[in-house]
């Protein structure tokens, strides 16, 4: 039986919200956007010791202090607004 918590789902959803910012192709090896999780993944993430890399991390606060707090979805043309995720990258700052 696979290990589950709570925090694997707040993990779904940072991972999903790393593709906004970081775009499609932002899977590495290892960490928040892996492409695939395993079991080992998930009892990590239940103990909070699964993060974005430096580098995405760097990505994502640099999009979050932007101006316009908006991003444009090249693909798909919508605005996504930022503000509560800024909120949320700033606490954890």
């Amino acid at each position: 039986m696979l290990l589950m918590c709570p925090m694997v789902a707040v993990y779904a959803a940072a991972h999903e919200i790393g593709h906004l910012i970081l775009g499609a192709d932002a899977h590495v090896p290892s960490g928040l956007m892996k492409k695939s999780w395993d079991r080992q993944d998930m009892e990590a993430m239940c103990q909070n010791r699964v993060h974005f890399s430096r580098d995405q991390a760097a990505r994502i606060v640099d999009c979050c202090r932007s101006t316009t707090r908006k991003i444009v979805l090249k693909r798909q043309r919508h605005e996504l607004d930022i503000e509560p995720l800024r909120s949320i990258v700033m606490m954890a700052g």
